[in-house]
């Protein structure tokens, strides 16, 4: 793809091929097309050896034209990115057709769940009860348990108001993977990923608990623990043995490293270490925390 194929002469600072769009810190294919609005997100993104082409504000064009192969102007950058993806995600070519469904003879399947006829892959011995609903691109890995409820592959909570009035739902290309031995109790629900590339991922012998819900994009590693009624958002990353306590709210792009604790209640809007522990609203080191709970109930 050809950045003249999709913009006219005027907003092109400099032409340049593509192969797929992606945010500032994306670890997608290489020859990414990215957006450049907010100058938060400057380092990372013409630090990104993946990204070659951005889209961005006129008075940023001549930075970014130094690092990158390819520069778009708008005055709109994001919007003009996402309004770019939905026409992309109506070709073949970006979004490919799905292949029908494959349900093995092994798999347990309720006569009252909804398993969608194309693009899901269940491993052997999947359960899905009563009430589940299943829409591709999903694979769900051997042995895994789908209890009433669950739905797998919705689209995301991703849209940007027009200017003019309107808004636009942004369309959810991606997949969701959800690894073998994994439980996912009643009324979890997880969103399918933004770009065709990119996938929400569930590793194995993970355990969702009731009421939970996974946003797209998100990675969790093996053995990770959601207790009931978590919001994960989108484009977390946790690591293997992650344990989220229950009521967890974790804001989208954290990492949480492997083996770190996130407890109950708890506000996570940055980043946290390997083997950490964290509690409260916002989580800081739950050693810290208790430490001001003490001090500010003696004050009383």
């Amino acid at each position: 793809m050809r950045l003249s194929d999709f913009f006219p002469t005027e907003q092109i600072l400099r032409d340049g091929d593509f192969t797929a769009l992606g945010l500032s810190n994306s670890k997608g294919p290489e020859g990414m097309l990215s957006f450049l609005e907010d100058a938060r997100f400057a380092g990372e993104l013409l630090d990104n050896p993946r990204v070659c082409a951005v889209i961005c504000r006129p008075e940023d064009g001549a930075a970014v034209a130094e690092r990158k192969q390819g520069v778009v102007l708008s005055d709109t950058p994001r919007l003009t990115y996402f309004q770019l993806h939905n026409r992309l995600a109506e070709l073949p070519d970006y979004c490919p057709p799905q292949a029908p469904s494959v349900i093995p003879e092994s798999c347990h399947v309720s006569p009252l769940a909804y398993i969608a006829p194309t693009g899901v892959v269940l491993g052997e011995n999947v359960t899905v009860e009563e009430f589940v609903s299943i829409h591709g691109p999903c694979r769900v890995g051997d042995n895994t348990v789908l209890h009433a409820g669950v739905k797998l592959g919705g689209p995301g909570y991703e849209f940007k108001y027009l200017p003019e009035g309107g808004v636009l739902d942004v369309a959810h290309c991606g997949g969701v993977t959800i690894g073998a031995d994994v439980v996912l109790f009643e009324n979890v629900t997880v969103h399918r990923a933004v770009y065709p590339w990119d996938e929400t991922v569930i590793g194995d012998e993970c355990r969702v608990n009731a009421q939970s819900h996974i946003d797209h994009g998100v990675k969790l590693g093996r053995r990770v623990k959601v207790c009931a009624g978590c919001i994960i958002s989108g484009r977390v990353e946790a690591g293997d043995g992650v344990k989220f306590g229950p009521g967890v709210t974790v804001s989208n792009r954290i990492a949480v490293g492997d083996s770190a604790q996130v407890l109950l209640g708890s506000v996570v809007s940055k980043d946290v270490p390997a083997g950490a522990s964290v509690s409260g609203n916002f989580a800081v080191d739950h050693g810290a925390h208790l430490a001001a709970v003490k001090a500010a109930a003696r004050r009383d």
